[in-house]
């Protein structure tokens, strides 16, 4: 079986990661995934891709080991919250042929977070169209 990365993340050094990890580690075994590593970043999203350490150590892992195939996170801010970061890492993973799973995406009603975009810009619902969408 494939191996899969947990990206773990959270803004600030006294917040934990145990609800992402226990979460993650349960949607990573539902997607058939029992061999994975953990990626801990405590930093803000707001970062230049270039300053985001976790991110960066994500990248070197799939560029060293491409049996990697998966990268596992919590909810799409986890990733990236900025369009810049959120473009580059989409295209990343497309050229890498590394699957990303949203695990709030999954377990949330998209159509809502859609039509609450209509009425105000949300977080989720922007980045998910960046994802979706070409540049």
């Amino acid at each position: 079986m494939a191996k899969a990365i947990i990206l773990l993340r959270v803004s600030t050094k006294y917040q934990d990661y145990e609800q992402q990890k226990k979460e993650l580690i349960e949607y990573c075994n539902s997607k058939g995934y029992d061999n994975y590593i953990f990626i801990e970043d405590k930093e803000s999203g707001k970062l230049k891709e270039e300053e985001r350490l976790g991110l960066n150590k994500l990248k070197e892992t799939i560029v060293k080991d491409s049996s990697f195939k998966s990268v596992f996170v919590y909810e799409i801010s986890r990733l990236a919250r900025t369009e810049k970061v959120l473009y580059s890492m989409k295209e990343f993973f497309i050229d890498k042929k590394i699957n990303l799973y949203i695990y709030m995406i999954s377990n949330t009603n998209f159509l809502t977070m859609m039509e609450q975009s209509i009425q105000k810009q949300n977080c989720y619902s922007h980045c998910m169209h960046i994802l979706l969408h070409k540049k």
